[in-house]
Order: C-alpha cells, then sequence, then structure tokens
C-alpha cells in the first residue's frame, strides 16, 4: 500500500498527486513541504508514470470535453420541455376549476329559486305615519336620557 502525505508534511522531492482534486505538485530534488491544508492528501507517484499520464489525461480531456457538451443536450431539451408541460398543465387545471375566493360562501340551495312579490301599495303605510312615530319615539328617548 501507498504511503499518504497531507498538506503541510516535510516530503523529499518528487512528484505528488492530491487525491482530491487529481493535481500534480512537484517537489524539488532537496524536498520541500506540500501545498494546502490539512485535508489534502497527497500520494508519491513514480517519475515514469507522470510522463505516461500527463498524456493520458490530456487525450482524455480532448475527446471527453466535446462528448460531455453534445450529451448535455438531452439533458437540457428535457428539462425545458417538462417545464413547458408543468406550465400548461397548470393552465389547464386553472381552466377547468373555479376560483376560489377566500372568505366567500358557498351556500348550496335546494330547489328552485322562489321570487318574492313586492307588497301591494294598500299594505304600505304613509310616509308620513312612518315620520311621525319615528319623531315620537326619538322624543321619548331624549326624555329618559335626560332624567
Amino acid at each position: 500500500m501507498t504511503k499518504r502525505y497531507y498538506g503541510g508534511d516535510k516530503v523529499k522531492g518528487g512528484a505528488y498527486v492530491n487525491l482530491r482534486t487529481a493535481e500534480f505538485t512537484s517537489i524539488p530534488k532537496g524536498g520541500g513541504t506540500l501545498p494546502g491544508a490539512l485535508q489534502a492528501r497527497y500520494i508519491r507517484v513514480p517519475a515514469i508514470a507522470v510522463v505516461f499520464a500527463g498524456p493520458l489525461m490530456g487525450l482524455a480531456f480532448v475527446i471527453l470535453l466535446p462528448l460531455a457538451g453534445v450529451l448535455a443536450i438531452p439533458v437540457v431539451l428535457y428539462r425545458v420541455l417538462q417545464r413547458v408541460g408543468r406550465e400548461m398543465g397548470r393552465a389547464l387545471v386553472r381552466g377547468a376549476v373555479p376560483g376560489w375566493v377566500p372568505g366567500a360562501a358557498y351556500l348550496v340551495r335546494r330547489g328552485p329559486i322562489q321570487k318574492a312579490e313586492p307588497p301591494r301599495e294598500a299594505e304600505l303605510p304613509e310616509k308620513a305615519d312612518v315620520l311621525a312615530a319615528l319623531e315620537a319615539e326619538m322624543r321619548r328617548q331624549r326624555r329618559q336620557g335626560k332624567q
């Protein structure tokens, strides 16, 4: 098993790979300190592996980057169609369901609506009689309030 080193460790010269970021770090022959915090983990890589791994990683980058763009197009189209479909469904539901008003009472009527007949002229009291009765009631209440 390969020995692990951490950021800030003093190491001898060579090539080291950060296991989290896959970044190569080279330390001069005299030795030095690995960059990064204590959470950064490194392993020492032989020089011949660095010589072969560098070009292979570049080749993978050149091949996979355009492929990633081509593969991203269907994902983007799916999300756009999903959003459009969701909005269309909501519009259909809004049209089918009546609007709800908070605080409004939706009471159900049973049976046909019966229209009330307007009162006949003979049944209505005279305006003067009604005013006289109101006037008398107001006088009575004022007298009671003064006592």
